[in-house]
């Protein structure tokens, strides 16, 4: 780009952003724009056409305008009308406004008084919504004011009617600088120049004085000279209308005298009421901060409860489902194992009654036998000892002896068989007593399944009882974000409460301002005359040649 800071037609030349400068703001004005842009920003003609255009082809469009206060100042200066002045800014305005509510949200409006007025911060945000990466360099340091921008200042507030609602709605609509406060330095400045003016007049009537003198000699001595009556009286004339125009002189300088020193004691009146409205504002501008630092505070706290309730009612959704499924598990664990232990119970009831009473039948056999076994045992010993005898008396038969060896041999198989009836006997004992054993082992799983289910019960009632204090927990939880959003609801109010108080200080601020401003601000032509001649005095001179 060439010349960023010279307006240019040619749309299609536009980079990223296309600055408009309204009728009547100097393209001069968006120069540290343009230069901070570095290639991105162009300066254009004021073209309403121009601007749809760029619109259409969906480039951001940035429309600089010239506040009233600086119209009003540079008519001033140029000695124009005030009036038509604002009338001309107003149609101006109006303009603006139209083409903006056809295009919000392409079209971005700035008051070039942000370039030139606007604190570090405002500079930022302008630098943010353009998405430039350069700072934008600061507002110059406001030189001493001269009279026709101290007018504008004081009396663009107090505008009325039409021109009011087009001022408010387009600063509402645009990127502006706070109204800036009028400086203590500036009603110096003024009482200064009002002051020279009556030094300026002191000097006049010191001269008129002297002159009068200088009249009244002189017609001392034409009335003491003869035959100069013609131009005694001529000189007389001349001398009474010098006389009334002196007095004329005399009842204007004090008049303005009068005025300047009610204007002195307005001005210190208005300079006091502002310091002390400055001074309020203040404490209710830093009340309001430290209630909006509370009010974060509380909305933040707010939002950590609702996050832990969130945590505790899914943990408490979870515990109940997992405590559904536990229940429903252990109970169809229970039954089973209640089926299962039934069973086996009367399983091991009927096998041990059954065991028992072949036990029972069993002992009953060895008894038998047991008692069977003696007698044999004493056959056999009775027939051992018939045999001997036997022997040693007679000869022995061999029938005999055969029979008596087959009686042995008898009474020795039978009691091989007892003992063997006893071997069985204990065997199947000792089988029983294992089976019983098993039996018991089976008794003593079954009753740590039932051990198992009872603990299992037992966390079931654990789990409902943690179940029942999340619930609380979550109450507490609910009862504490219901507090806190009440708080938060206190602070809202006191907040508005706040706002409201900065409003009627506001009200009272301006309506002080403008009491100060009342004769700095009238429309009479002799009120501001002394404001006038003090902007003369004040107004550089040209340099000599």
């Amino acid at each position: 780009m060439s010349d960023s800071s010279k307006p240019s037609s040619d749309v299609d030349a536009v980079p990223t952003v296309a600055l408009f400068c309204a009728p009547g703001t100097p393209p001069e004005t968006a120069a540290p724009l343009a230069a901070a842009a570095e290639g991105r920003l162009a300066i254009l003609a004021y073209d309403p056409a121009v601007i749809a255009a760029a619109l259409a082809r969906g480039q951001r469009a940035v429309l600089l305008w010239q506040s009233a206060r600086e119209a009003l100042a540079q008519a001033l200066q140029a000695g124009q009308a005030p009036a038509a002045a604002l009338a001309d800014w107003e149609t101006m305005a109006s303009d603006l406004l139209a083409l903006y509510r056809r295009n919000r949200r392409g079209l971005l409006l700035v008051c070039a008084d942000l370039l030139t007025e606007g604190s570090p911060a405002d500079l930022d945000g302008l630098r943010t919504q353009l998405g430039l990466t350069a700072a934008l360099p600061a507002a110059p340091a406001p030189g001493p004011d001269p009279l026709p921008r101290l007018l504008a200042d004081l009396a663009v507030p107090r505008l009325g009617g039409r021109l009011r609602q087009v001022l408010t709605e387009l600063q509402a609509s645009s990127l502006a600088p706070l109204p800036a406060d009028l400086a203590p330095e500036a009603l110096d400045r003024a009482a200064q120049t009002l002051q020279d003016q009556d030094e300026i007049l002191a000097l006049h009537q010191a001269q008129l004085q002297h002159l009068d003198g200088n009249v009244q000699s002189l017609l001392a001595e034409v009335v003491h000279k003869q035959g100069f009556t013609a131009e005694t009286a001529r000189l007389t004339t001349e001398f009474a209308a010098i006389g009334a125009q002196l007095a004329a002189e005399t009842q204007r300088s004090l008049h303005l005298t009068a005025e300047r020193d009610a204007a002195r004691a307005e001005l210190a009146k208005a300079q006091t009421a502002t310091q002390a409205e400055k001074t309020r504002a203040a404490a209710l501008t830093a009340e309001r901060d430290t209630a909006r630092a509370e009010l974060t505070k509380a909305q933040a706290a707010t939002q950590a409860e609702k996050a832990r309730a969130t945590s505790l009612t899914a943990e408490r959704d979870a515990a109940r489902a997992e405590l559904t499924k536990v229940q429903a598990a252990t109970q169809a664990a229970a039954q089973a194992a209640a089926k299962a232990e039934k069973a086996r119970t009367s399983e091991a009831v009927k096998a041990q009654t059954a065991t028992q009473t072949e036990i029972a039948q069993q002992r009953q056999r060895l008894a038998a036998q047991d008692s069977e076994l003696p007698l044999l045992r004493a056959q056999i010993e009775q027939l051992q000892a018939e045999a001997d005898r036997h022997l040693t008396t007679t000869a022995p038969d061999t029938a005999d002896l055969r029979s008596l060896a087959q009686e042995g041999d008898r009474l020795r198989e039978a009691l091989m068989q007892s003992e063997k009836a006893v071997s069985r006997a204990l065997a199947e004992a000792r089988a029983e007593a294992e089976r019983r054993a098993r039996l018991e082992a089976d008794l003593a799983r079954s009753t740590a399944s039932l051990q198992a289910l009872h603990r299992q019960d037992q966390d079931l009632i654990a789990a409902q009882d943690t179940i029942r204090q999340l619930t609380g927990d979550s109450a507490g939880l609910l009862e504490a974000l219901a507090s806190g959003t009440a708080a938060l609801a206190q602070l809202q109010a006191r907040e508005a409460a706040l706002v409201q108080d900065l409003a009627a200080s506001s009200a009272q601020l301006a309506m002080l301002t403008e009491e100060r401003d009342r004769m700095l601000a009238s429309r009479s032509w002799r009120v501001t005359r002394p404001l006038r001649s003090a902007h003369r005095a004040i107004r550089p001179k040209p340099p000599e040649a």
